[in-house]
Parts: C-alpha cells; sequence; structure tokens
C-alpha cells in the first residue's frame, strides 16, 4: 500500500480527529463464516490457519471471501517458519562452497520475503495496528421472514 498508513480508531482519538475515512461509511456486506482450510497446505500452515480463522471469526472480521487472502498469509508463515529453522541451524552467513567465501545464507532471503508477504496479506485481514481501523467486523441484518407474508396497512 502506498502512501501514509491511516491512523488507528484509538489514534484518532487521541489525536481528536473526528474525520473517519471515506470507506467505511459503506462497508460491503458480506455474510461471517469461517472458510474451508485449503488441502494443500502443510502441517505449519494449516496451524496458523485454524489460530488465525478462530481468532478473526471471533472478532466479527472473517468471511467465506477471505478465503484466499488467509491461504497467502498461511502459506508465508508457513516459509518464514521453515526458512528461521534453516537459519538457527545453519547461521545467516555461510561459507560458498566454491569460493570459501563467507556469504549471506539464501534462507535469510526466503525468510524476509515470506516475512514481507506476510505483513501485506495481515493488513488485509485487519491483523496489524494501522489496518485494524480499515477493517470493521461484519454484521448482517436479518430481515424478519414476516414481512414478506404481512403488510402494514394504512
Amino acid at each position: 500500500m502506498k502512501g501514509r498508513k491511516p491512523k488507528t480508531p484509538e489514534q484518532r482519538e487521541k489525536d481528536g480527529s473526528k474525520s473517519r475515512p471515506s470507506h467505511e461509511k459503506n462497508p460491503p456486506a458480506y455474510e461471517p463464516g469461517k472458510p474451508d482450510c485449503p488441502e494443500h497446505l502443510d502441517k505449519e500452515a494449516k496451524s496458523e490457519w485454524a489460530r488465525l480463522c478462530d481468532r478473526l471469526f471471533a472478532a466479527g472480521t472473517l468471511t467465506h471471501e477471505a478465503r484466499s487472502t488467509m491461504t497467502g498469509y498461511c502459506i508465508a508463515w508457513s516459509l518464514s517458519v521453515d526458512a528461521y529453522k534453516h537459519l538457527q541451524k545453519y547461521g545467516a552467513v555461510i561459507v560458498a562452497p566454491k569460493t570459501q567465501w563467507p556469504t549471506q545464507s539464501p534462507y535469510l532471503n526466503i525468510m524476509l520475503s515470506a516475512l514481507k508477504q506476510m505483513n501485506s496479506f495481515a493488513a488485509e485481514l485487519g491483523i496489524t495496528p494501522s489496518s485494524r481501523g480499515r477493517v470493521q467486523a461484519v454484521k448482517v441484518e436479518k430481515e424478519d421472514p414476516k414481512k414478506r407474508f404481512f403488510k402494514v396497512v394504512g
């Protein structure tokens, strides 16, 4: 996302700003729900999916439409965990086999790239502090079934 990050509601209240971003006035109405976890995710990604899915659903910000965003976040999480384990095992600096010169471990680049991707997915899901103000809880108003059959006349 380019530009300055939007302020959280707490920051706006602290600063005394009453203005709200225009996109918060008429958010699209999606029905809340827990999307199904994709089968192709590995064990680490599925574990993160279960943890995140429960928390976002409890907060009222999760819909079925967020499946692909959550999938990307969980894959990036799994990659970062795997790369971090390799970094712990081999270190951030390795010796290149041909030249015998110390060089940066490729796992460091993998981990940093995955963390960057996680951060962008997290902003879309409303997990980061600055994105919480943009993501609103889903409140779907159910129509009263009696309205279909009874009309108020008069």
